[in-house]
């Protein structure tokens, strides 16, 4: 019976061949338009600042932290609205120079809301293929969801507790682990490749 192991090392060529059309396939098909993915984050507050440093009446207490529970719902919808991706774009064109605009499809693919469970707190995330560009969307939809409640309440019930950041290190995937992978794919057809090849020699003798 034929080696499977010997064989190996008779078709090491052969896994040598696949394993360079499968890493030059990946760079091509792949690898080479990959880009790697920032992520920057803020998150809001929702609650009234009193506008005095006199004592607030109980039932103003009751009211505002009612209010702010109502509104919390309200703030993902207010930072998809058309005010604040204007305000995105507007700042985008100032920073990049550049006349490609922020799409609606953009925005809803790269920017998620999410309200905390049983606490007024919303954070916002923001992907981008660019650090600064993450950074200043996030930075912006905090800053635009502020004017715009301030706008619609005539008070201050949005807070950035946590100011968005800019990312050193991207999530997901980086361009190393997709090279090894590939390299790896390509190893184990060719592997399975030189195991085909034994099954048949051992099958004719």
């Amino acid at each position: 019976m034929v080696s499977f192991f010997r064989n190996c090392i008779h078709y090491l060529w052969l896994i040598a061949l696949i394993m360079i059309i499968m890493l030059a396939s990946g760079y091509f098909l792949i690898i080479r338009e990959y880009k790697p993915t920032y992520e920057s984050s803020t998150s809001l507050l929702v609650g009234k600042s009193p506008g005095n440093t006199q004592a607030i009446e109980t039932y103003e207490v009751l009211q505002t932290v009612q209010i702010s529970e109502k509104l919390v719902f309200d703030i993902p919808e207010i930072i998809n609205g058309s005010v604040v991706l204007r305000k995105v774009n507007e700042n985008l064109g100032l920073v990049e120079g550049s006349g490609q605009r922020y799409t609606r499809a953009d925005f809803e693919k790269n920017v998620e809301t999410e309200v905390s469970r049983n606490t007024r707190v919303v954070n916002v995330s923001v992907k981008s293929s660019d650090p600064r560009t993450a950074q200043l969307i996030a930075s912006t939809i905090a800053d635009t969801t502020q004017d715009v409640v301030l706008d619609l309440m005539k008070q201050n019930y949005i807070h950035v507790i946590k100011e968005a950041e800019l990312p050193l290190r991207a999530s997901g995937v980086s361009k190393i682990q997709l090279w090894i992978v590939t390299g790896v794919g390509g190893l184990l057809i060719g592997l399975l490749a030189v195991f085909l090849i034994t099954v048949v020699q051992n099958n004719k003798n």
